[in-house]
């Protein structure tokens, strides 16, 4: 998406929320206020992460977690972390910054609900297994962000992640 395309989306979104509540309510803060998230310039470049005094995570991990990990352990730790149940972040680039969060929750929003026809189903599973251990204790976690979000027609385990696809389908129409 071209920068326009996604500060219009931006502009949109919070106004499409059914709950009527900011796009990034619960996981993004900006200045100590969730109202303007626009990235300070008009582009960002794949890997980028969002500067920790202007953008950061509401609540743990922070960008500074994940940025300052040092050995492979933490860093498995906090990934793990950043893709359980209760986060709402559909990707690992969607943790980011705002911009990478909205682009990766709007492709998971495609992905998931579809725009696909034919006999190409909707994503329904995709498991990552995350090693965090020390290479001797063996700890893997399996996180599967599609799979939560179906929850076997219980409800989302992501609530977030989900309030956040119903703000997005209901801007774009997909």
């Amino acid at each position: 998406m071209k920068p326009d395309h996604v500060n219009y989306y931006f502009q949109r979104l919070d106004n499409a929320c059914p709950d009527k509540r900011p796009f990034f309510d619960k996981s993004w803060s900006y200045n100590n206020s969730t109202g303007n998230l626009l990235p300070p310039h008009n582009w960002v470049n794949y890997g980028d992460v969002a500067d920790d005094k202007v953008a950061d995570h509401q609540a743990y991990p922070f960008l500074s977690d994940w940025t300052g990990a040092t050995t492979p352990q933490q860093a498995g730790q906090v990934l793990n972390h950043l893709h359980s149940r209760n986060w709402p972040w559909p990707t690992l680039l969607g943790t980011l910054t705002p911009t990478e969060d909205f682009v990766e929750t709007y492709t998971f929003s495609v992905l998931m609900n579809g725009l696909f026809t034919g006999t190409v189903p909707f994503l329904q599973s995709l498991q990552l297994n995350i090693d965090y251990s020390d290479g001797s204790s063996g700890h893997v976690a399996a996180r599967d962000i599609p799979a939560d979000l179906y929850n076997n027609g219980h409800g989302p385990l992501k609530g977030e992640l989900a309030r956040k696809m119903a703000c997005i389908l209901n801007t774009s129409g997909l």
